[in-house]
Order: C-alpha cells, then structure tokens, then sequence
C-alpha cells in the first residue's frame, strides 16, 4: 500500500511520500478556455466545473483559500492533483490532519477523501485525519530530539499557519483538551491581506493572495525589469507588526502558562518570521524547513 501524507494548508499544501518532502501551492482557479491550442496546460474536471491547480491557478484569477468551506470543497481535488503529480496509484494510505479550529469536523473531512472523483475517474483512499495542526509538530520535535524516553513534563504549542495560529498544552506527552485554542484569521494571512492590498495600490494591477505571498517570502519584486526597492521596506514593516501583535495578543492571553512550561516549540511556516526575536530560553523550534513538520509528525502518528 502507497502511504502518502499531507498537511492541507491554505497556502500550500505539504508532502511527505516515499521519504522526500514536496509542496503544492493550495491554488484553484477556474480553467480559462483561450481557443488557442499551444502550450501545456492540465484542466481537471471536478463536480461540474473545469479548474486549473496548484502552480498553474496561482495568479490574479485564483480563489480566496482561507476557510473551511474552500478545503472541503477542493481537497478532494487538491489531493488528486498530489496523486497525479508523484504517479501514486493503486492501494493508497492518506494521512492528513486539520486545523485546530475545523477538528470537530474532521469526520465530514475524512467521507470527504476517501473517495476522489476527477475527470470521470474514482480514486479510493484509506483516510487517517490523525490530529489538528501544532500535534503534528509536537509528535516531530520529539522524534529530531530523540525525547520518546523524556517527554517535557510540559510543554507548549504555537503553531503559525497561513490562516490559523493553534495553541496546544501538553502535560507528559498528553495533550489537554481543556486548554486547545485555535485563532482563526491570525495567522501570515493577517498581514498578507494588506500586503496585497499594498501592491494592488501601489501597482494598479491585480494580485492574488498566492501571488502577494510568493513576492513576501522572496522579499523581492520587479516591475518593469526594475527592483522595487520599497518592497523589502514594506515586507520588513508587516513582519514587524505581526510579530508584535503575537507578543502583545495571542501571547498574552497563555502567559502563564509559557512562563512555567519546560518547553514552549513554535512551529509552522509563520515561525520563521519570529526565529530573530529574542525570547525566553524554554522557546525550541522544529528542524528546518519549519513547514515540514506538521507532515512529518503527522506520518509518525498515522497508523499505516
């Protein structure tokens, strides 16, 4: 049996197959028809509709991927996209898992995978949605720390997503049900939104949110063959800001608890912008690429 496992995000979506690591821009867009027969394209037929994925539907034409309804709408496409892209076919084991703040729907998530229908072909999955985003990380820090014979007594999660930062509390490698938080719209997604609308103002010209993130993570923009020199200023700003109303918020909120942790790990693709801030000594981070590690621990936790 194929054992693949995916973190779904709203940005992109994270791979862990056959012991390589691979992302996916999480992208949809409908599939244009020019008339014009040259060049390559792949269209997908889904539930009516013809959309183009991943790489292709990054542009300005490109849906909003920042709730719930969008993933249980497209991650049935977006997983077979995946499929098709690695060649996987056959007996397929699917480990997954969801935001904090969709877990209580992850039985309706799970119907949703285990059967994949594009372009008039059926692809059965075994479905495991085995944790919320943040256990996944949990699960692989203790894994690259070697710390299954001593789990922290306590420890903290901060999971930064594109859409979503989770807050997970465990106490001798169990999680606390009673202390689970997620902060749905705090995540990159906070400051991506008006860096697009910064670039829209500034340029005249349409972005998408795909598009305006792949400039902030390159930290680099030309138009006209000229470096926007003002990009970099704006970027370093935004990231500013986000940093801190981290600290000045969410934080806050559990500080006690961040305080008297034995660890508190920040993971997630959000914690890059905070690994140059100086924080207390019992702050620990995942292995690089940091956006890897929710899909890591996932796979150690799945059963197949």
């Amino acid at each position: 049996m194929n054992k693949i496992t995916i973190d779904i995000g709203y940005s992109s979506s994270k791979i862990l197959f056959n012991g390589e690591f691979y992302k996916v821009p999480t992208a949809i867009s409908f599939a244009a028809d020019t008339g014009i027969e040259f060049g390559e394209s792949i269209v997908y037929e889904f539930e009516g509709d013809k959309y183009y994925v991943g790489e292709q539907a990054g542009n300005d034409e490109a849906f909003v991927t920042t709730d719930y309804k969008f993933l249980n709408k497209f991650a049935p496409l977006i997983v077979y996209h995946i499929f098709k892209k690695l060649g996987i076919a056959g007996d397929i084991n699917l480990i997954t898992g969801l935001a904090l703040t969709d877990w209580g729907k992850r039985s309706e998530f799970t119907e949703r995978l285990q059967f994949l229908k594009v372009n008039d072909e059926t692809v059965a999955t075994n479905v495991e949605v085995v944790g919320p985003q943040g256990s996944g990380s949990y699960a692989a820090y203790i894994a690259q720390e070697n710390l299954q014979n001593d789990i922290p007594k306590t420890m903290c999660v901060i999971d930064i997503g594109f859409r979503t930062i989770n807050f997970l509390y465990y106490e001798n490698g169990n999680v606390q049900q009673s202390k689970l938080k997620g902060f749905s719209g705090h995540g990159v997604v906070s400051i991506i939104k008006p860096f697009t609308n910064y670039l829209e103002s500034t340029y005249g010209l349409p972005f998408s949110e795909q598009e305006a993130l792949k400039i902030f993570m390159e930290n680099e923009f030309y138009m006209g063959g000229i470096v926007q020199e003002a990009i970099p200023v704006k970027i370093a700003e935004l990231k500013n800001q986000f940093i801190q109303k981290l600290l000045s918020s969410i934080l806050i909120s559990e500080k006690k608890l961040l305080m008297t942790s034995q660890k508190v790990l920040m993971c997630g693709g959000g914690a890059y912008f905070i690994r140059d801030v100086q924080l207390p000594p019992n702050v620990v981070y995942n292995t690089e690429p940091l956006e890897f590690s929710n899909v890591l621990g996932f796979s150690l936790m799945g059963k197949g």
